[in-house]
């Protein structure tokens, strides 16, 4: 199967956590959304941190493909929205 890799960027650190591997951008936002009300710092911070695709890795094979990251939303718009 082909997943996909994530980055998360702390603008304030200036580096990116990661990556982070989700079946799609779907599963990885909803992953997210369970950190509400948790005690770290994307939660904490939402605004501080920006999420990025950067490639794929496929399960069966090993291989993994990258592209330059790719902004796809600021965590503050999933963790503070209800």
């Amino acid at each position: 199967m082909i997943k996909h890799l994530f980055l998360i960027r702390d603008t304030k650190a200036e580096f990116f956590h990661g990556p982070f591997v989700s079946a799609n951008l779907d599963t990885f936002r909803r992953d997210l959304v369970a950190l509400r009300g948790s005690d770290t710092p994307f939660a904490t911070y939402p605004a501080d941190f920006a999420v990025y695709t950067c490639g794929s890795f496929n399960d069966s094979t090993g291989a993994v493909d990258s592209h330059a990251p790719e902004h796809q939303f600021n965590l503050d718009q999933i963790l503070r929205a209800e």
